[in-house]
């Protein structure tokens, strides 16, 4: 399949009805300002606005319309007016993001931005209130951050290493937790779903100290449901979470969040195609997955005014996971523990330069992580004599020391231009316990430019153009194979424009191209059997549109909506087996949009409905396997008055059949992962 460029939509194409809906939605939307105060109105979600702030994408805040990047952000409200059951769930209507769940229930996900590879959400920097949350094997455990904790979610999309270093290639998705507020307040909540799905929780926040300086948010959230499939489906997870916010004295501020999440999680797997093709879907192949997981994070963060133009910030955090993972597609069993501590110190300088404001960035940022995997055959295996063999013990880590600087200039009243720079070092460390022989070690540095300009050319339109990069760094198990190979690169180039019309619609339209070198693939060993290395043999190239618009309509009703067309394709990609390169990359569709409709009245009475295309993928590398395109919609009715609110959703509504995720093993083993069937699911929840 040979790729000359972006592809034109046909009058037919998807991307041509999604570029209809928002243009005919828009014009709905402007048509009528008389509606402006109408019945419903103060329950309506807001549109964004240029004037929005935001703090992910300079790490100070900063308006939406100064920002010279593609800009997304979801207020916890909003997510949870979606009906979504795990965070996940919440991030589907996102543009750029595709999401592959590999089991039900939504409780194991991972996630893309971009078109970047998806295998463990690796290519995506994760944070929680600013602090890393990806994994000591830059993984993410989706589950140990609850919904019911969200406050808003800003998500920078194109690599973002300039700032965040490793792993922001493909973006930067920051959760933004609850803070305590100057009330009590107890939030208390109970649910019921199909297959036994039931979830409680209960939230205190509000004010400490006998003048209230200090404010305090904790809960607690279970969750648990045998699952849909026939057998080894069942999950049960419970969150604990915590944060503290208060003043030290009046140029001093500091903030403490401590979270813990525990879960047993069953795990059906997939279907090998021949069962799923005809017509398995309960039917469970892999019948004894299990993993039990226990996470702990905090953080500690101190601010102090030295001036009343210089702000020095001190960021403290740390990880601990232990895991096991019993009977993985029933041959091996997995304890895996990992921790992960770090500090990073900032110095933000608001000043003149050239008579002009100007505010500047300067930091350092010191990380390590370790962790020790011990791999065995199980119970399970069919070779008896094996069973209970351990073939893997190795510890690993890996030390990061990087410094950045980042300038914000106003070059006019509508001009902005933002330029940055960081350099990492990494050093790596693996240690294996099985044969010594097989130890490594490796260690680089990394420069990661940046540069962008906004420019507002009225006070509702603001065009933006940037450009930046992003790396990559290995992990341990990946030297393993190959003590030579280097980090993964990329560059993004991208156009945009931000719009707000009559405080009633708000438009972003992104442009974008990211190419990634020296992409790290599985190899297969030249004369082994079955055997894989590592190498840097891979380069790719993501390109596409992205448009996403909130609009309010008359009579209380908001429409939400956004299209993505993204085209990620191998360069160059050759292996000893086979040439790859032109062929598209697995799990990432061409197309894929999403349109909400939401209505609210003030009697308290709302309700949504939603609907997700998601267009052709393939499998594999070798595009061999194509998964058709589908569409899900959920609904959900909701009632609130006074202390009292009660829901009922319905996902997939139609019951449409589709493929949530799968593998290609070779040799025509190909497996695919059925997507959950229609679910509901019913909440009642107290607020005093």
């Amino acid at each position: 399949m040979k790729h000359p460029g972006p592809i034109p939509c046909s009058p037919c194409s998807p991307c041509s009805f999604a570029a209809l809906a928002v243009l005919l939605t828009l014009s709905a939307g402007i048509s009528t300002p008389v509606y402006a105060q109408d019945k419903g109105a103060a329950n309506k979600k807001s549109v964004h606005k240029l004037e929005e702030v935001v703090v992910t994408a300079t790490k100070s805040e900063t308006e939406v319309q100064d920002v010279t990047a593609s800009v997304s952000v979801l207020s916890g409200d909003d997510l949870r007016e979606t009906g979504a059951r795990v965070l996940t769930d919440a991030l589907h209507q996102t543009t750029g993001l595709q999401m592959n769940e590999w089991e039900g229930g939504g409780e194991f996900s991972m996630v893309s931005m971009r078109g970047m590879p998806i295998l463990n959400t690796q290519y995506v920097q994760v944070l929680v209130d600013g602090v890393p949350r990806n994994t000591a094997l830059d993984t993410v455990d989706w589950s140990a951050i609850p919904l019911t904790n969200i406050e808003r979610i800003e998500i920078i999309k194109g690599p973002a290493s300039a700032l965040y270093g490793k792993n922001a290639l493909g973006g930067v998705i920051n959760i933004i937790t609850k803070a305590g507020g100057t009330e009590h307040q107890v939030d208390m909540s109970a649910g019921y779903g199909s297959y036994g799905e039931n979830k409680a929780t209960v939230v205190l926040s509000g004010p400490l100290g006998k003048d209230g300086e200090v404010g305090y948010s904790a809960g607690l959230l279970r969750r648990a449901g045998e699952g849909w499939r026939a057998e080894n489906n069942d999950f049960d997870r419970l969150n604990a979470f915590m944060r503290l916010d208060g003043s030290l004295s009046d140029k001093t501020t500091a903030g403490f969040s401590l979270d813990y999440a525990t879960w047993n999680l069953e795990y059906p797997d997939y279907l090998p195609i021949a069962l799923y093709e005809a017509g398995a879907r309960e039917e469970v192949f892999f019948k004894h997955g299990l993993e039990e997981h226990d996470e702990f994070n905090a953080a500690l963060n101190i601010e102090h005014e030295l001036n009343r133009n210089l702000l020095l910030i001190n960021r403290t955090y740390g990880q601990n996971i232990e895991e096991e993972w019993q009977d993985i597609v029933d041959v091996v069993d997995k304890t895996l523990d990992s921790r992960r501590m770090g500090n990073e110190l900032r110095l933000v300088s608001n000043n003149r330069l050239w008579n002009k404001t100007n505010r500047t960035t300067l930091g350092y940022q010191f990380e390590y992580e370790d962790y020790n995997e011990t791999r065995q055959f199980s119970q399970y295996f069919p070779a008896a004599a094996k069973r209970g063999m351990i073939f893997k013990d190795a510890e690993s880590s890996r030390t990061f020391n990087s410094l950045y600087l980042q300038d914000e200039l106003e070059l006019s009243d509508t001009l902005t231009a933002t330029a940055g720079l960081r350099y990492d070092h990494v050093a790596i460390d693996l240690e294996n316990l099985l044969d010594p022989a097989g130890s490594r070690d490796s260690d680089f540095s990394q420069f990661s430019p940046k540069a962008g300009l906004a420019w507002n050319l009225t006070p509702d339109l603001s065009l933006f153009v940037n450009l930046g990069t992003g790396f990559k760094a290995p992990v341990g198990s990946q030297i393993a194979t190959n003590p030579d190979i280097e980090p993964e690169e990329a560059i993004n180039y991208e156009l945009g424009v931000k719009t707000s019309l009559f405080d009633r619609a708000y438009l972003q339209v992104s442009l974008y191209r990211t190419d990634l070198d020296s992409q790290l693939v599985m190899v297969p060993d030249e004369g082994g059997e079955g055997t894989f290395h590592f190498e840097n043999a891979g380069e790719s190239r993501m390109q596409g549109v992205e448009v996403e618009a909130d609009i309010e309509l008359a009579y209380g009703f908001t429409l939400i909506g956004s299209y993505t067309y993204n085209e990620s394709y191998y360069v160059d990609f050759v292996d000893y087996a086979m040439d790859y390169s032109d062929n598209d990359l697995p799990w990432q569709p061409k197309h894929k949009t999403s349109l909400e409709l939401r209505y609210a009245h003030d009697s308290g009475f709302g309700c949504s409905l939603i609907s997700r295309w998601v267009g052709t993928q393939w499998l594999d590398n070798e595009n061999s396997y194509e998964q058709d395109a589908y569409n899900l919609v959920d609904a959900k009715l909701k009632y609130s008055r006074g202390i009292f609110e009660g829901s009922l959703t319905l996902r997939n509504l139609f019951d449409t059949d589709y493929v949530a995720a799968g593998e290609n093993w070779g040799g025509g083993d190909i497996y695919l992962t059925p997507g959950d069937p229609l679910t509901m699911y019913g909440e009642i929840t107290l607020h005093f």
